[in-house]
């Protein structure tokens, strides 16, 4: 077993007893070369999609927005795995930076983070 992390006070947490999670579709994933192109093509570019938010007709991208919020989910890490399979997990899109959420395992703040949605976080 692997012993606690110096900063944990009173030695109490160790990989048995902490939890990782990772959210779901927090944010729109960017797509690279053709792919690119197809998500211009469809949705139109950042650019115009920003534009829309400053220009009032909004409703196309809020509506994507809302679509997304409803998919998104708590995904338990496995904490043998590394951070890398992590920020290429399923259905996780990093948000500019990989964003863990570590909780006490089986805890009040565990189950409290997992009854609420993470575009309520």
């Amino acid at each position: 077993a692997q012993p606690p992390p110096d900063w944990a006070p009173g030695r109490r947490y160790t990989p048995s007893t902490i939890a990782v999670y990772y959210a779901t579709h927090q944010t729109r994933p960017l797509e690279q070369g053709a792919k690119k192109k197809e998500a211009a093509a469809e949705e139109g570019s950042d650019e115009s999609f920003i534009s829309s938010l400053l220009s009032g007709s909004e409703n196309k991208g809020r509506e994507k927005e809302i679509q997304r919020a409803e998919k998104a989910a708590w995904v338990r890490c496995a904490l043998g795995g590394t951070v890398a399979e992590v920020a290429v997990g399923q259905d996780h899109v990093v948000p500019g930076m990989l964003v863990l959420h570590v909780v006490q395992a089986d805890s009040t703040f565990e189950r409290h983070l997992l009854e609420t949605t993470p575009d309520r976080i």
